[in-house]
């Protein structure tokens, strides 16, 4: 019996190698995926915030920047503005920002990889695409202009963005936004640019 439990534990301590190689391995392999999926995410970024080609500078707009269809009928701003007065705080209050079409097109983007992911490695997923958004929404806001309207619009995207991860992160450990932000520093870059 004694002689049973120890081959037991020599097993057990022979699997500690494989293990770290699977641990490894599985990191490599989503660096990898992140990395093949962040030009499409800078894409989804430019685009929300009127960069690369995402602007829509040959159509009709309104007083926000948002372009308007034939007949009148308008579809939700497509820039990142946050140079705002009060008719267009009000507006951006209610209506769909950039923001909430953003992260709905990540949804798009990774939702479809997260399901077949096991909860910590479509954690890291999650954490390595809002790392990549956060610092395209870094470039863009250190390019904008601000009114004390567009610093409170801008801080409450970030906040948006903030509960957009933490309803998507398995770990409960990671449902906060200080955690959140010690794994994500571009994300803690982004909280401190709305706090300013």
């Amino acid at each position: 019996r004694g002689h049973d439990t120890e081959q037991l534990r020599m097993c057990v301590k022979g699997l500690k190698g494989v293990v770290e190689s699977f641990t490894q391995a599985s990191g490599r392999s989503m660096e990898q995926l992140i990395s093949t999926l962040l030009p499409q995410v800078r894409q989804i970024v430019g685009d929300a915030v009127g960069q690369d080609g995402g602007g829509t500078s040959a159509t009709a707009s309104n007083f926000l920047g948002s372009p308007v269809l034939a007949g009148g009928a308008t579809i939700a701003p497509t820039v990142l503005n946050y140079e705002l007065d009060d008719e267009s705080f009000e507006m951006s209050q209610i209506s769909e920002g950039f923001v909430v079409r953003m992260c709905s097109r990540l949804d798009e983007l990774i939702d479809p990889l997260r399901v077949h992911l096991v909860p910590k490695l479509s954690d890291d997923l999650l954490v390595g695409i809002l790392g990549g958004m956060a610092k395209r929404m870094e470039a863009a806001i250190r390019k904008s202009k601000f009114t004390p309207l567009g610093a409170i619009s801008l801080d409450s995207d970030v906040r948006y963005i903030m509960n957009f991860a933490k309803d998507r992160i398995d770990s409960p450990q990671l449902k906060s936004n200080v955690t959140l932000c010690k794994i994500c520093p571009p994300l803690a870059r982004l909280n401190q640019i709305a706090l300013l």
